[in-house]
């Protein structure tokens, strides 16, 4: 419903071609992407804080697992990035969101070398790297298979 001139008007009439039940789908898709992008944002400042964390403050399972000689850090790395690249890719279809979160990857490798208490290396952003593509390509596939 519309005011036009003082009255009240049905959606249909100002324009035919909009339904009042497009216009209730618009609205739910607008905000399930609000939704998406604000996880999305939550996402990158959790992804942030457990890289510039000391280790020694995570649960023993988790340090167990980020083991440097068994490389499950380079697993760690490879499985995040790719799953943040395909969610990423998910809200923002762009090829500019490889480019952002590859940035994200050498943002959390660069502050980690500041830190003094975690350390960082070319082996992580490889493995950072890698999953990006796997994110990439993973997103494409489940795209063309959707439509």
């Amino acid at each position: 419903m519309r005011i036009q001139n003082s009255k009240l008007i049905p959606d249909s009439t100002i324009n035919p071609l909009i339904s009042d039940q497009m216009i209730k789908q618009f609205k739910i898709e607008n905000s399930k992407f609000k939704i998406q992008k604000a996880l999305a944002i939550m996402l990158l400042f959790g992804l942030f804080a457990m890289a510039l964390i000391p280790i020694n403050e995570f649960p023993l399972w988790f340090r167990k697992a980020s083991d440097p000689s068994k490389n499950y850090d380079l697993v760690q790395h490879f499985l995040v990035f790719g799953g943040l690249t395909f969610y990423f890719y998910k809200i923002w279809p762009a090829k500019s969101t490889l480019f952002y979160v590859a940035l994200v990857a050498l943002l959390l490798e660069l502050f980690q070398s500041f830190t003094g208490f975690r350390t960082a290396s070319w082996t992580d952003l490889l493995a950072d790297f890698a999953g990006i593509i796997l994110g990439y390509y993973s997103s494409q596939l489940r795209r063309r298979a959707t439509c």
